[in-house]
């Protein structure tokens, strides 16, 4: 998590980057966690394992998924380690996505509303908060790592919930009711996702809600969730059995069906919505 690196945790996440990286100089009978590290920290020092003991060199980067085309901030401490005698040469995947990318296509060439079709008229207007931002971008290079994706970008394909189409999606529906205050906002439409949480984390912060172009609240349906959340594994094939299902419902093409789930790539659905919503 990411408030491990915040500064009240620095002795604590130094504790844990510390065991990875002696693992055989384990926690002493009575000794508490803090005297256990002051031995590691000595240990580090002294440099006597380096080449004898087993020892890990140990990684730790802070990662942002937006920053990695996710259209979700979803920040998370990643580490990762190797045995000292191997000499792996490491580091971790460069970026691909940035914020200054994404404000570039919106505020400077308009690339990003082009896009998705939003008229000059029914553009929102620029947030204070990326003023200063924008005038920096007028006057430097074309950024380039490509742009965040952003909550509009994850919905391409998926009908308004409260549409006649949207009966077509399994769990695509419109939950009202969402409410805003203080501490409490919704995902903003034309940003990443806030980190969305399952729902045994407690009240989630906003971060289930949509907040649409007119400033009115939604709360994310199951389809919304799926296309902003990555999964992998099991919850991935559940996902497409899921996609399947409907695809059937729809009565495409067996063979099409097929190709779709075997490539385990999402935007071919998104292009087959885009062929079926045209037809409407």
């Amino acid at each position: 998590m990411k408030g491990l690196t915040r500064s009240s945790f620095a002795n604590y996440y130094q504790y844990i980057l510390l065991q990875l990286t002696f693992p055989e100089i384990g926690k002493r009978r009575g000794e508490d966690w803090f005297e256990h590290f002051l031995r590691l920290q000595a240990e580090k020092a002294s440099g006597k394992r380096v080449g004898t003991g087993l020892t890990y060199n140990v990684v730790p980067t802070l990662v942002n998924a937006a920053n990695y085309g996710i259209p979700q901030k979803r920040e998370r401490v990643f580490i990762v380690g190797f045995r000292a005698d191997l000499g792996a040469q490491w580091s971790f995947p460069k970026m691909t996505h940035s914020l200054e990318a994404l404000l570039y296509d919106q505020w400077i060439t308009g690339a990003y509303w082009e896009r998705h079709g939003v008229a000059k008229k029914s553009r929102p207007s620029m947030p204070d908060k990326f003023a200063a931002s924008v005038r920096r971008l007028r006057s430097t290079p074309l950024p380039s790592m490509h742009a965040w994706r952003t909550v509009r970008d994850a919905l391409v394909g998926l009908p308004d919930p409260e549409s006649r189409n949207a009966k077509d999606f399994p769990d695509h529906r419109f939950q009202a009711g969402a409410r805003q205050y203080p501490g409490h906002t919704g995902s903003p439409l034309d940003l990443p996702a806030k980190t969305l949480k399952a729902g045994d984390h407690g009240v989630p912060g906003g971060e289930n809600m949509l907040v649409r172009e007119d400033g009115s609240t939604a709360g994310d349906g199951p389809p919304e969730l799926a296309e902003l959340a990555p999964a992998e594994g099991k919850a991935r094939a559940k996902q497409w059995e899921r996609v399947k299902a409907s695809l059937e419902k729809l009565k495409i093409p067996a063979s099409r069906v097929t190709h779709i789930i075997e490539s385990d790539n999402p935007s071919l659905v998104a292009k087959l919505l885009e062929e079926l919503l045209a037809k409407t």
